[in-house]
């Protein structure tokens, strides 16, 4: 295979080949991928899929995931050095969107240990994504803390119509064993909500953002990550539509604030409901609400 091409799925669900570089892909030909997050915290290694079309562009760690990842170490780090010495947090409940190989969930989970603090992760994709999740948690040393599982968009967003006017609490996170399904109740109930490279389409976008929209409704803080290519509608034009009306306030965080590293093209977008209990001082995420003072659009 030429080291600039990588195989990934067409429109219509046949092969087609490439850029892979120009696609954002982080390195289409490392079976195996040890990403750096912080100086003081081991990397996170991601086995890729290569060859394995059955995965389509899940089994790539891409360059909007790296930047992700790098993010959320550093948010937690932040978190962490922000907290008064001797606090005793409740578990993050933190839920992944469209996770691929797992990396960001990863990296999340590894850097909350570096500080012994403690978190469940839901890492979900759809059920072919299930091994490379279960080998990124065991590769990481992380079963027990990262949970794959299995979520349908469709499937979560009508559960959340349906039941619109229901209270959830942190007791509706846990879905059990690994490789289970996830729903809206575990959505609704998260602290943070994340996701990489998964507003590349307009259908994907809608579903994405009335989803987040909701989550954050409920209480939940919601990180994006969204590679700017060519051919993309404009993200930051698209926010404006589909919060219009809405009591979610987003804000875009820069490289510093970000944690540093990955690739310029990739935006990170946070959204929160204007009240947001948890950006509050005394809150889970307090230190990325007061970074943002003063930044929010609405």
């Amino acid at each position: 295979m030429d080291e600039e091409l990588c195989p990934l799925w067409a429109p219509d669900g046949s092969p087609e080949v490439l850029d892979g570089a120009w696609f954002g892909i982080y390195d289409a030909d490392a079976p195996l991928v040890e990403i750096e997050l912080h100086e003081s915290m081991p990397p996170v290694a991601i086995a890729q899929g290569l060859g394995q079309t059955k995965f389509g562009t899940a089994r790539f760690v891409w360059n909007s995931a790296v930047r992700l990842s790098r993010c959320l170490a550093g948010l937690m780090l932040r978190q962490a050095s922000s907290d008064p010495p001797g606090t005793s947090a409740a578990p993050l409940l933190a839920f992944e969107l469209g996770s691929g190989t797992g990396v960001c969930a990863a990296a999340l989970a590894l850097a909350l240990r570096s500080v012994a603090r403690p978190c469940e992760v839901l890492a979900t994709d759809l059920p072919q994504s299930l091994p490379l999740l279960v080998n990124t948690a065991r590769r990481n040393r992380l079963e027990g803390v990262l949970r794959p599982a299995v979520l349908d968009w469709n499937e979560a967003l009508a559960a959340a119509r349906a039941c619109s006017e229901t209270a959830f609490d942190r007791h509706d996170f846990d879905i059990g064993a690994s490789g289970a399904e996830a729903s809206w109740p575990q959505l609704a109930s998260a602290d943070l909500i994340f996701g990489a490279d998964i507003t590349f389409s307009a259908p994907l976008r809608r579903l994405v953002l009335e989803l987040l929209v909701r989550a954050c409704s409920a209480g939940a803080v919601a990180i994006l990550a969204h590679e700017d290519r060519d051919d993309q509608v404009d993200l930051r034009s698209a926010l404006e539509v589909a919060l219009a009306g809405e009591d979610i306030r987003w804000a875009e965080l820069d490289e510093l604030e970000g944690g540093g590293g990955g690739a310029q093209d990739v935006l990170i977008f946070v959204f929160a409901a204007a009240d947001c209990a948890k950006l509050r001082p005394g809150g889970v995420l307090s230190s990325l609400g007061q970074m943002l003072q003063g930044r929010w659009l609405e």
